[in-house]
């Protein structure tokens, strides 16, 4: 077996849980310190729910539902247009092309 498969990647994990705990779930915390783990792994989890609403627009789209995909690129361009991240305005420029 490939032990990079077996390896977990504890920030994506982190994300994950400051996504859902940005979405209303209760959650618990990894440390003592749950802010400084929500400040590491923001970027990360801002970049996830980024490429979720676009790719929900692209297959809504896809779908033929042409308004409610593009409800969803509005939503993202609303939420992420000034964010500084680079990879998140890369994901911004697609969805305003789109």
């Amino acid at each position: 077996m490939n032990k990079k498969a077996k390896k977990k990647n504890p920030l994506k994990l982190k994300a994950c849980v400051v996504a859902l705990s940005l979405w209303g779930f209760a959650v618990f915390t990894f440390s003592s310190s749950p802010v400084m783990a929500a400040e590491t792994a923001s970027n990360v989890a801002q970049e996830a729910v980024a490429i979720a609403l676009y790719n929900k627009g692209v297959v809504l789209g896809k779908l033929h539902r042409i308004g409610q995909a593009r409800a969803e690129l509005e939503e993202l361009v609303y939420r992420f247009k000034d964010n500084p991240d680079v990879n998140i305005q890369k994901i911004v420029a697609a969805a305003r092309h789109f």
